[in-house]
């Protein structure tokens, strides 16, 4: 996969004046279906439950959860739920099957223990499954694949969240959202410090809006997208929210876009691709040369500035943005 899109983004650069008949696409990646459906009595009854700082209370109430029509669970303030193992398949937490909504309070934290032996994200969200948070950190995960923090293939709803410090050797280090998938991130979170294949912050296959959170300090350090990375499957809105700070070995240290990203309002700043492979958009690369499906950026009051090698590319095809 590295070679891939590496080569393709070289030839795509060269090509600046004459697109040639090119054809890439990065790969797709595969939904995670849910379990067979919830059955009996219980099943048509909400769930509340508030867990002391215990993961094994959290991971008996998400699991109970899964089995209801809806579950809100409320966590303790100034607690890390740290796990040493992983409860689900390859995530800390069990796999999101149903309909959960985790409340945190002040300092509330989920995080794969640095000790741990074995490699795992923190949340799983499979498909049909509808997965919300507030006030919650996820931190840490270190897996081998996708979605490093977060993988989601149902619906995401963050707010008031950080996605801090997690490790994917695919796509979306700090979130992967999935073909189909569905995930919002806003009110003043944080995606920062994530490392992951393409999309060092953020991997988009699906529909991502982010609005008023700071994606900052995250990696791609075998491809692009240290910020955020959108996929040709992919449509991505930003809204009010900053990126900066992030890197890409190759292009787009901000932004790499393959499919649709709209930026209404953000500012994009002191991004940075790698001096030593040369591509330009360090903050912003979209790519145009992706035919029949050449990749589209909207902008509409935003800043790009003070990204190395340079704000844009390709030239001219962002408006506002100078190179």
């Amino acid at each position: 996969m590295a070679t891939y899109r590496r080569a393709f983004l070289c030839a795509g650069a060269s090509l600046a004046l004459s697109a040639g008949a090119m054809t890439a696409a990065s790969p797709a990646v595969s939904a995670q279906p849910a379990p067979p459906g919830r059955t009996g009595p219980q099943a048509a009854r909400a769930y509340t439950a508030a867990v002391h700082c215990s993961t094994t209370e959290l991971t008996s109430a998400i699991n109970t959860g899964n089995s209801r029509i809806a579950a809100t669970i409320q966590l303790a303030p100034n607690c890390t739920y740290n796990y040493t193992a992983a409860a689900g398949p390859a995530s800390a937490l069990p796999q999101i099957t149903g309909r959960i909504t985790l409340v945190g309070r002040t300092n509330t934290k989920i995080i794969r223990d640095p000790s741990a032996t074995d490699q795992f994200r923190v949340v799983d969200v499979a498909l049909g499954a509808t997965f919300q948070a507030t006030n919650v950190s996820f931190e840490g995960g270190d897996v081998d694949g996708d979605g490093g923090g977060i993988r989601n293939n149902g619906t995401t709803y963050l707010t008031l969240t950080n996605i801090r410090n997690n490790t994917a050797t695919g796509d979306g280090g700090g979130l992967m959202n999935g073909t189909g998938a569905s995930a919002l991130v806003s009110s003043n979170s944080l995606i920062s410090g994530n490392s992951g294949f393409s999309g060092g912050g953020v991997a988009n296959y699906g529909n991502v809006r982010i609005a008023t959170t700071r994606i900052t300090g995250n990696t791609s350090p075998q491809d692009g997208g240290g910020g955020v990375y959108t996929s040709e499957s992919g449509n991505t809105t930003i809204s009010s929210s900053r990126i900066d700070s992030n890197f890409a070995e190759f292009a787009g240290g901000g932004v790499l876009n393959y499919g649709v990203t709209a930026l209404y309002g953000v500012v994009i700043e002191n991004n940075q691709n790698s001096a030593t492979e040369g591509f330009p958009g360090g903050g912003v690369y979209n790519v145009i040369f992706n035919i029949p499906k050449p990749g589209v950026v909207i902008s509409s009051g935003t800043t790009i500035r003070a990204n190395i090698p340079d704000n844009c590319y390709p030239p001219g095809t962002i408006r506002g943005c100078a190179p």
